[in-house]
Parts: structure tokens; sequence; C-alpha cells
């Protein structure tokens, strides 16, 4: 934004968001929109382009400079950190989705992203787990189903979308990790 500030923004998947402000450029971040954040955390820069937040709890996450062919993304998260200091460091492919994620005992989880986008991106596919085990996610595009997740043990979890006389609503059918036991819930949201 020019020379005479810079703005920050970090969002997480719930939508949760936190919002800084650097009038003159000069690597000291405040609040932008104090009080009204839905998160708190701090900023600040690094050499090399790099940046580190840190949550109230001593959380941190390090970001670098996107040099992948996602170029919507400006910076992507290399390490995360919690308060005990136990750090998971990430991995990108060129395409800049995530294959691998190692923490400090030498335990990695890979991931394993849909050959062909949909609708402009790739989907994750598979994880990985330490010792060779796997999650298996199929995704439906043409239908109410949007994905199902299949276990280690083989048990299935479906999870979509559909519309009954209360309006829209989002379920999801999991095993309870018992033979035939199930755990079903349904959520509704505005129409």
């Amino acid at each position: 934004h020019g020379a005479e500030y810079s703005v920050a923004r970090f969002e997480v998947p719930s939508g949760a968001e936190m919002n800084w402000i650097d009038v003159g450029n000069t690597g000291s971040w405040s609040e932008d929109n104090d009080g009204a954040q839905s998160m708190v955390l701090t900023l600040d820069d690094e050499p090399g382009d790099q940046h580190l937040v840190t949550d109230r709890w001593g959380g941190k996450y390090h970001f670098i400079p996107n040099t992948t062919t996602r170029n919507f993304l400006q910076y992507l998260v290399d390490w995360l950190e919690d308060e005990n200091g136990n750090r998971i460091t990430l991995f990108y492919n060129a395409n800049g989705y995530p294959l691998v994620a190692s923490d400090g005992f030498g335990r990695e989880i890979h991931y394993v992203w849909t050959p062909v986008s949909f609708n402009g991106t790739r989907h994750l596919a598979r994880v990985v787990l330490p010792g060779g085990q796997w999650i298996q996610l199929q995704h439906f595009f043409d239908s109410p189903q949007a994905y199902t997740l299949t276990y280690p043990n083989g048990d299935v979890a479906s999870y979509g979308f559909g519309t009954d006389a209360d309006g829209d609503f989002y379920y999801f059918d999991d095993p309870l990790g018992q033979p035939g036991a199930r755990k079903q819930r349904v959520y509704t949201y505005g129409t």
C-alpha cells in the first residue's frame, strides 16, 4: 500500500482473523481495528521478508514468501510451534500444496493431492500417517454428498449438504470405532 503504510491479515479456516497496520513501513506492526479483532496475535518482521505471528499463549506461526505457482498466496507457513516448544515443519511442492509435516521426533505425515484441479484448486486425497497407515478422502463435486473419509481400519464417514422443510443443512455420518456403531449429526444453517 505505497510507502505510507502496510497492512497484514491472518485468517484461519473458521473465519477468525487478525489485522495489523504498519504506519510508515517501519516494521512496527500494531493492531488494526483495535478491540474489534476475533483473535489476539502479534506480528513481527524477520529478515528475508519472513514474518512471525505469536498468539497470547506463546504459540508461533512462521511465514516465508511464497515462491510456488499458487501466486494468490503471498506467504506460506513453514513451521508452527506450540507454547511448549513442540515444532511442526511443513514442506510444499512447486504448486504450493503441503507435502510433508514433520515433528521434532522424526515423525512425518505425508499429504497426497488430487492430480487434477476442480474450481481452480486441488483437493486432499490421502493422508499417510507415521507407520504407513493412511486416511483416504473421496470428493463428490456433482452430488449433495461432499466427500467420504476412509479411516485406516476401513470405517467410512460421509459428509454432505442437503435441504429439507427447515432449510439447508450440513450432515456427517461418522463411525464410532465399534462395528456398526454410528454417530450422526445434522447442522442447519440460514436459508
